[in-house]
């Protein structure tokens, strides 16, 4: 009989058929009459307790989950705190498992705590905890789903979907009707991360920002911290290195402070970007070396795979094309056996570069050809111009004019959409003649 109520999407894990479901959904409201079918509350009773504890299940375990993503991270510590101890997950794999089989009704019970708090009265405490019960169940469901999304964003970004974009939407709107700052920050932060993935600069920049300024009335210093560190991250996609500069700088300060070592070392490499990026690629090579070595004494492929790639990066700026091609194998070895799929992505159409410059075009195309690939299927827009920019040049050195242009148009294509300022640099490789070779044209490394 067990077998007609439930279903095994996959070994170890049972859900309800969804007509079961339907019919579960409708008996709160039919027991509670007419009030409830009206619209009248049932916020005391049982289906809203059963919600929270759904929603602690779930914090608890996400919470878990991001500590293997980003180990030594302080933001796990600092999320929740929640009333369940989850699933116990015994390591990356188990917590990337988990994520995506959940990812979906987290954020779709993330959009049902936001739009239930946003229905209530208007709270003016700043501590976002007003007069009530309910105000207060409210306020403490509302935080708890934001701290939820936040702790899934290293699993649940690649790629980004409408319906997360929308929730953290709800999320910021409904913190900010409550008066809960400290929320309303962290709302605004995964905002921003969700608009950073997507490639929408001007509203992660927005977003950003404004995470940033309630951070600081909030005194909510770990999401301080990443707050500016995102925002370096899209003056430096803006080409203002110096403004991200400054803004890595702080974030750095406030990752010493608390002892976040992963943190002060990931805001270490992304300044070192920066660096290759405003022609001090010879600094960054020192301070990737560095990182390395720490790097080697601990559990962090992630952070060991972003080093390998901007010390890639910072050698082929060099012009040391043979030592950046060993390095993005490297890292694209690490990427690949961590499942970090975006890494890969990008180790692929930076090693086709250094490949195209070394004289090795046909290899490039091949290795440019298979990023682009993942980087479609990642939904990872502003990653696939930059390897169509690759791929349309190395086919240009083949001397295949057409399928060339035909590449470097659709890479115009997508960084014009984006706002992005590699267009003026592609349109200078678009005005060449067909059969030359593609020049630089000022193109960054």
């Amino acid at each position: 009989m067990d077998v007609a109520m439930v279903e095994s999407p996959f070994p170890g894990r049972y859900r309800y058929h969804d007509l079961l479901r339907s019919f579960a959904r409708r008996r709160p409201v039919q027991e509670a009459g007419p009030a409830a079918a009206d619209g009248g509350a049932v916020d005391g009773g049982e289906a809203v307790a059963a919600r929270d504890r759904l929603l602690d299940h779930l914090l608890a375990t996400a919470c878990t989950a991001f500590q293997h993503a980003v180990p030594g991270d302080p933001a796990a510590g600092a999320l929740g705190p929640a009333r369940s101890p989850g699933v116990a997950l015994s390591g990356w794999d188990a917590a990337r498992e988990w994520t995506a089989a959940e990812r979906a009704g987290a954020v779709a019970l993330a959009a049902q705590v936001a739009a239930e708090a946003s229905a209530g009265p208007a709270a003016g405490a700043s501590d976002g905890v007003a007069g009530g019960a309910s105000d207060g169940l409210r306020a403490t469901a509302l935080r708890a789903a934001i701290d939820l999304l936040i702790a899934l964003t290293p699993f649940v970004l690649t790629p980004p979907s409408r319906q997360l974009a929308a929730t953290a939407d709800a999320l910021a709107e409904a913190a900010a009707r409550n008066g809960d700052v400290r929320a309303a920050g962290r709302a605004h932060f995964l905002r921003g991360n969700v608009a950073l993935a997507a490639t929408r600069l001007d509203a992660a920049e927005a977003a950003a920002r404004r995470a940033v300024d309630a951070a600081r009335t909030a005194g909510d210093t770990v999401i301080l911290r990443q707050a500016l560190n995102d925002l370096g991250l899209i003056c430096q996609f803006l080409s203002r290195y110096d403004e991200a500069v400054d803004h890595y700088d702080e974030a750095l300060l406030l990752a010493n402070e608390l002892g976040h070592r992963s943190g002060a070392l990931v805001t270490t490499v992304n300044a070192a970007l920066a660096r290759v990026r405003s022609g001090r690629a010879e600094e960054a090579v020192e301070i990737c070396h560095e990182a390395l070595a720490e790097l080697r004494t601990r559990q962090d492929d992630p952070g060991r795979a972003y080093t390998l790639y901007v010390l890639g990066l910072a050698l082929h700026g060099l012009g040391r094309h043979e030592e950046a091609v060993t390095w993005f194998r490297e890292c694209l070895a690490v990427a690949t056996g961590a499942g970090l799929r975006d890494r890969a992505a990008h180790a692929r159409y930076r090693l086709a570069d250094s490949l195209r410059s070394l004289g090795r075009a046909g290899e490039a195309v091949d290795h440019a050809g298979q990023a682009l690939v993942l980087c479609e299927e990642l939904g990872a827009e502003r990653d696939q111009a930059q390897a169509l920019l690759v791929l349309g040049r190395s086919l240009a050195d083949l001397g295949r004019g057409a399928e060339a242009a035909a590449r470097l148009r659709q890479a115009y294509e997508i960084f014009c959409r984006l706002g992005l300022p590699e267009a003026a640099e592609v349109a200078c490789l678009l005005e060449q003649p067909a059969q030359a070779p593609a020049e630089p044209c000022g193109l960054e490394a």
